[in-house]
C-alpha cells in the first residue's frame, strides 16, 4: 500500500528448502546488514521481527544505499509452507520533508511565473514519487537477493557438517 510517508507490502520469496528453517537467520542478516552496511542505528531484532531507525543525513557519507531516503521501517519475515513472506513498512519523512521544503521554495521571488512555479513543484513532487515506487522496485529485489544468499550459506552450513559427521 502506498501512502504519502511511505509504503507497505509483502513480499513472496519461494525457496528450494522449508523457510521455517532459515528465517531466523533471514532476519539476522537482514538487521546485521541494516548496522553495517547500510549506517542505520536503533536497530532492534527480535526473531522474526525487526525495526529500525536512520540516522539524520546518512545519505551523506552513506552513497547509493536502498535504504538512504528510509527514515524507519519495520520487517516482518514468516515461513508459509515453501515461501517466505516478508511484510513490512517504510516511512520516508525526512523526503518528505525535504520535498515539502524545497516546495516553499517555489513561492519565493525567484520563480516570477505561475508556470515556472508548477514547473518546479511538478518536477519535486514527481521525483517525491518516483522515490517512493523505485525503493519498492529495489527493496524486493534486494530481499530476494539476501534470502537467496541465506539459503545458500545454510546449504553450505549442511554440507560442511555432513562432511565433518562423514569424517568423524
Amino acid at each position: 500500500m502506498f501512502y504519502l510517508i511511505g509504503i507497505s507490502g509483502t513480499i513472496a520469496i519461494p525457496s528450494s528448502l522449508p523457510p521455517s528453517v532459515f528465517v531466523d537467520d533471514f532476519t539476522l542478516k537482514l538487521s546485521n546488514y541494516l548496522k553495517d552496511i547500510a549506517y542505520i542505528h536503533n536497530v532492534s531484532y527480535d526473531g522474526d521481527t525487526i525495526k529500525f531507525f536512520g540516522s539524520p543525513f546518512r545519505f551523506i557519507w552513506n552513497g547509493w544505499n536502498i535504504f538512504n531516503p528510509i527514515s524507519s521501517g519495520v520487517f516482518t519475515a514468516s515461513a508459509t509452507g515453501s515461501v517466505l513472506t516478508v511484510e513490512y513498512k517504510i516511512f520516508s519523512t525526512e523526503f518528505l520533508i525535504y520535498s515539502i521544503i524545497f516546495s516553499l521554495m517555489a513561492f519565493s521571488p525567484l520563480f516570477s511565473s505561475m508556470m515556472m512555479r508548477l514547473f518546479y513543484l511538478t518536477i519535486i513532487w514527481g521525483m517525491y514519487i518516483f522515490h517512493i515506487f523505485w525503493v519498492k522496485y529495489r527493496l524486493n529485489k534486494f530481499l530476494k537477493r539476501l534470502s537467496a544468499r541465506v539459503v545458500q550459506d545454510y546449504l553450505e552450513s549442511l554440507k560442511k557438517l555432513e562432511e565433518k559427521n562423514a569424517l568423524g
